[in-house]
């Protein structure tokens, strides 16, 4: 590593200018952190990252904190749109103003961009709330706007939630089929038309996105590894039609997380979201699975309610973070 600082004095560096096993053992502690906090099993993302690394292949920044690295952050581009993907701090550097100095740094770099209309952010490990006038400062053509969102965690061992007593009697629920893919990136984008997660994540808002979305969670480690066989469809067999849909994932050796669930606008109240949730649940506890989690958008009462039922409560809150091209942002 080239980057040499006073050791009181801890410097922002590009991570173009480390190695993997540079930032290996700030990595080892993230893995323990969100183990403890989030039960989660970070490995395989923060092994993808320290290769990234290695390979110069990762925009970001790291405190260099007298002779080891003691922080990082980084951020992906898209197109139009910039990611901010993760940012950890040590306990023993970790303040509001080297987290707020990463984030800075972040944007400063995204700037250099012209293309960019769109950031979003929503970063597990951020601790403080940060300065939104500042980092609005790199973007004045961007609108920012800030949406609190839920982590909800259930013992799913005690799960007694009956079978819903009002599924029409042409609603067929069946194992997740590969071969429904393309039905279901249609499904999603027609399910969050007008919702909230659609300004939070903009893969919902056409066929382009909601496919790549489905990449992102089947193929990719940052939602955990997809389990297919607890991954549900439901069609009306009267018409053949994909009207809902609940994927999972493990996240750690015995912990769940259900990463989508949506049914269709013209299926709603039937009972169709709760069906394929107690498919899903009660699948991971037949693998081992006897803790799940899953995230959610505060606003989203609805969703809320309906989890509450199997069991699951807040155990973290964090913040979705979006900067949206003015005369596009609603």
């Amino acid at each position: 590593m080239a980057a040499h600082a006073h050791p009181h004095s801890p410097q922002i560096i590009s991570l173009q200018q480390l190695d993997g096993n540079d930032i290996a053992s700030l990595l080892d502690e993230e893995v323990r952190i969100w183990q403890r906090r989030l039960h989660w099993d970070f490995a395989s993302s923060a092994n993808l990252i320290q290769r990234y690394v290695s390979l110069k292949a990762l925009n970001g920044f790291a405190v260099w904190a007298g002779d080891h690295i003691a922080g990082y952050s980084y951020y992906v581009l898209e197109e139009h749109k910039a990611l901010l993907g993760d940012l950890f701090l040590l306990d023993t550097i970790a303040t509001p103003s080297m987290e707020q100095q990463l984030l800075e740094a972040m944007f400063h770099a995204i700037h250099q961009h012209s293309q960019i209309t769109r950031v979003e952010s929503q970063l597990m490990m951020l601790r403080w709330t940060p300065d939104m006038a500042k980092l609005s400062q790199q973007f004045p053509h961007l609108s920012p706007r800030s949406f609190l969102r839920n982590l909800m965690f259930a013992d799913i061992s005690k799960i007694s939630v009956a079978p819903h007593p009002g599924i029409p009697a042409n609603v067929e629920i069946s194992p997740w089929n590969e071969l429904a893919r393309e039905e279901a990136a249609y499904l999603i984008a027609v399910s969050y038309q007008n919702h909230i997660d659609s300004k939070i994540n903009d893969q919902y808002l056409n066929l382009q996105g909601t496919r790549k979305f489905l990449k992102n969670i089947t193929l990719y480690p940052g939602c955990g590894e997809f389990s297919e066989g607890c991954s549900f469809i439901a069609r009306d067999r009267t018409t053949g039609s994909l009207i809902g849909l609940c994927m999972a994932s493990v996240v750690a050796q015995n912990v769940g997380h259900v990463t989508q669930l949506c049914v269709a606008p013209s299926a709603h109240g039937f009972g169709i979201g709760h069906e394929l949730m107690r498919h899903s649940l009660l699948s991971l506890l037949a693998m081992g699975c006897d803790q799940a989690s899953l995230t959610v958008t505060a606003e989203n009462r609805g969703a809320i309610r309906l989890y509450q039922k199997f069991g699951f409560e807040v155990i973290r809150n964090f913040s979705a973070h979006v900067w949206q091209k003015n005369q596009s942002y609603n």
